[in-house]
């Protein structure tokens, strides 16, 4: 295995550059190169571990593909868009024609058209995305059929009708295949030969060090492998032997398509172009219109005078929103391509097939960051003469890449026939509906599960769902309809719902009419229960205003009819204004028009008047109610202030009677001296010494030192002091928090 590492070009643009650019420049150059001998080292070392020579010769011829396409990715600066915006054209007149050009031609010769095709399905995607094991072409789509059931169905038909041989050929990854290859046998009875091959298995290569992630071939986790996109079809489809040996049985084009596509099938006018028109076409793309569900699609453009395709992988950002625009790019491909097999063989062999790279960076789960490059199948068409677009009918794009697109697969928008998708002739327009369903119909288990049966979807235009709901049987979508569940609420559709421009929102567990009589009504906005309410008392009043004017003359010529001529004029010229047309004169109901509308007007009016009197009512005695209650409330506050003032007054008297006791004790008595040899002391029995023991007792602050509590209790101060503990206690737990509490009504109050 040899890689051609060439110097860089660079005498010429080195010598417009500054010496400081000159450096920077060289050492890049350096890096790449030097980058690329470390990965031909690697990749050797993986060679290696090859179990047999076959598998080594295999490895070896894919990795001649990788190193081409990872030095173009170092080269060519492929992260950097490679498109000069100012550069781009629309597609010359005569390379982009509508479908309804070929469908005039003459389709006599359909069994030498067919013997000459080949159908290549893209098959190398797994399920998971919808929650799904194995290969994507193997989930049920439609009546227990999987995509490969109804591709199949399609290539017998042909087969079968013109008595042809269409062989139809799977491109595989090395997820899918080993799976693929045992579903393919039951399909041995069929008139279809089915072929198989692998596209390449390319390494991961580690963001930081531009080297493998994989050691060996056998050894490493498929986590360690991808493969590189649709566009190695090409070269692998030559890997295999395959188109040689197609070349060989008078094959001349392959229909090329994403087998999840399921508007996808073999079109025989398309085929006659491509074989009988005077122009050889190597390459043609099946284009459609853009809606905005296809804004990021492809498209078709001139650039450097050829024909090319234009992904939004490669615009500048500052050009992003223009190239979303659906005015200026009106059509994007479907990735429905037929190519010309001597064409595959000439520009692989000649290697001047060339694809633009899609770099994709991932990060594993095992914490790699990698980045693995692709292609795309359809930006090889400037590398084929003769390329052409063709606008095709919306219908032969119609993919099946979410649940919401299963949605409309499976709902009676289509019908099958012969394995083919065909719109519902009822559908008055043929555009397809935009459908996005919540996160929780992702899996395909989910999504049925939410379904009772798939709702009729014929008027849908675009449905939206938001969270928890879940759909009845015979639900019918009509027009927009946005339906979204309250995080933690749920919203069951109920079974015959029909929703019509609806938005439906909150916590709604709709039930059937016949399970509402013997269940709680949910909570009903009392407005719209008060309007049905009305409506419904009003017509037997108004059926009696109808008999009692059939029976009176007067009542119906004076009573009836007025409020009905009156409500006739006035809405006529209402809607007359809207509309800006002048009116002279409206023209009266007749006479029975005028006495049903009088009757319902009366009748609604009478009902109205006795609501408005009842509201009156509760009005009134709900005013006297509230006045009652704020007079009851104004009593109890002035009782308590009351009560508060009379507390303050036994507080201050008390408060004076302690303060004066307080003073008789410590002015009027003197503290005891201490007895002398001269003087010794004698028993106390005098009133005054009673006093000094009481003055004693009661000296409960020193005011002149302000020490601590100097009790000193006797016998007959347990009378006395309780007295003073009391009256303290209830003015710091009684009387301090009824000032509080009172000061605080009367700021609320005011």
């Amino acid at each position: 295995m040899t890689l051609s590492l060439k110097e860089p070009e660079m005498n010429e643009s080195l010598i417009k550059r500054t010496p400081s650019q000159t450096d920077i420049a060289a050492f890049k150059d350096r890096t790449k190169i030097d980058a690329l001998k470390r990965l031909k080292t690697s990749l050797n070392k993986i060679i290696s571990t090859a179990p047999s020579s076959a598998t080594k010769d295999a490895t070896r011829v894919e990795f001649d593909g990788f190193e081409k396409l990872f030095s173009r990715f170092l080269l060519e600066d492929a992260d950097q868009s490679s498109i000069d915006w100012q550069e781009i054209r629309p597609p010359p007149e005569g390379t982009v024609i509508p479908y309804k050009k070929l469908i005039t031609a003459d389709l006599s010769d359909a069994k030498e058209l067919l013997n000459k095709l080949i159908v290549v399905k893209l098959n190398g995607g797994l399920g998971t995305t919808m929650g799904c094991q194995g290969p994507k072409s193997v989930i049920s789509v439609r009546n227990d059929l999987t995509f490969l059931d109804l591709t199949i169905q399609q290539l017998e038909h042909l087969n079968r009708q013109y008595d042809c041989d269409v062989p139809l050929v799977l491109m595989n990854s090395f997820n899918t295949h080993e799976e693929t290859e045992k579903v393919v046998q039951k399909y041995s009875h069929v008139s279809v030969r089915i072929y198989n091959f692998n596209q390449s298995k390319y390494p991961r290569v580690d963001r930081e060090t531009l080297l493998p992630i994989a050691t060996s071939i056998t050894n490493s986790d498929n986590e360690c492998w991808y493969p590189p996109g649709h566009g190695d079809v090409y070269q692998a489809f030559y890997n295999s032997g395959l188109l040689d040996e197609f070349i060989q049985q008078g094959k001349e084009y392959m229909f090329l398509s994403n087998i999840d596509n399921l508007g996808a099938s073999v079109d025989l006018y398309i085929l006659k172009h491509l074989l009988t028109d005077a122009v050889k076409h190597e390459f043609i793309m099946e284009v459609t219109d853009k809606t905005r569900a296809d804004v990021k699609g492809g498209t078709l453009i001139e650039y450097e005078g050829k024909l090319r395709l234009l992904e939004i992988a490669q615009v500048p950002k500052e050009n992003v929103d223009e190239f979303k625009s659906v005015s200026k790019f009106r059509i994007f491909n479907t990735n429905n391509l037929w190519i010309n097999l001597p064409a595959i063989k000439r520009v692989v062999e000649d290697q001047s097939l060339h694809m633009e790279i899609i770099v994709n960076r991932k990060s594993l789960d095992k914490g790699f960051n990698v980045i693995q490059l692709e292609t795309a199948s359809g930006a090889a068409i400037k590398s084929f003469e003769g390329a052409q677009g063709i606008n095709v009918p919306r219908r032969r794009f119609l993919p099946v890449k979410t649940t919401s697109d299963l949605l409309l697969v499976m709902s009676n928008l289509f019908t099958i026939h012969r394995g083919i998708l065909v719109m519902n002739p009822k559908r008055s327009f043929p555009s397809v509906p935009l459908v996005k369903l919540a996160t929780s119909f992702n899996k395909v288990k989910d999504f049925l599960s939410r379904f009772q049966s798939i709702p009729d979807c014929l008027e849908l235009d675009s449905l939206t769902v938001s969270g928890d709901v879940t759909f009845g049987k015979g639900v019918s979508l009509r027009g927009t309809v946005i339906i979204i569940a309250n995080h933690g609420d749920r919203i069951d559709i109920p079974t015959g719902a029909i929703l019509e421009n609806k938005i439906v929102s909150g916590n709604l567990q709709l039930k059937k009419e016949s399970e509402k009589e013997n269940e709680h009504m949910a909570p009903f906005p009392l407005i719209k229960l008060a309007i049905v309410f009305f409506k419904q008392v009003s017509k037997p009043l108004a059926n009696q205003i109808k008999v009692r004017a059939k029976n009176s003359e007067f009542f119906k010529k004076y009573v009836c009819m007025p409020p009905a001529q009156f409500y006739h004029w006035y809405d006529v010229n209402l809607r007359m204004r809207m509309l800006g047309i002048e009116t002279k004169k409206v023209a009266k109901m007749n006479e029975e028009a005028a006495v049903t509308l009088g009757a319902d007007i009366l009748g609604e009016a009478v009902i109205l008047s006795v609501a408005v009197a009842g509201l009156a009512l509760e009005y009134a005695r709900r005013s006297k109610n509230d006045t009652e209650k704020e007079t009851r409330h104004q009593e109890r506050l002035a009782n308590m202030e009351r009560q508060l003032s009379e507390l303050e007054v036994t507080l201050a008297n008390q408060t004076a009677q302690m303060r004066q006791l307080e003073r008789l004790v410590q002015h009027e008595v003197s503290p005891p001296t201490k007895p002398t040899k001269s003087s010794p002391s004698k028993p106390s029995s005098t009133p005054s010494t009673e006093k000094k023991s009481t003055a004693q007792a009661y000296s409960i602050v020193d005011t002149t030192s302000f020490q601590s509590p100097l009790i000193q209790l006797h016998t007959t101060d347990y009378i006395h002091f309780p007295v003073a503990y009391v009256m303290q206690q209830t003015n710091d737990y009684i009387v301090s928090p009824l000032k509080q509490w009172s000061s605080s009504l009367r700021i609320t109050k005011h």
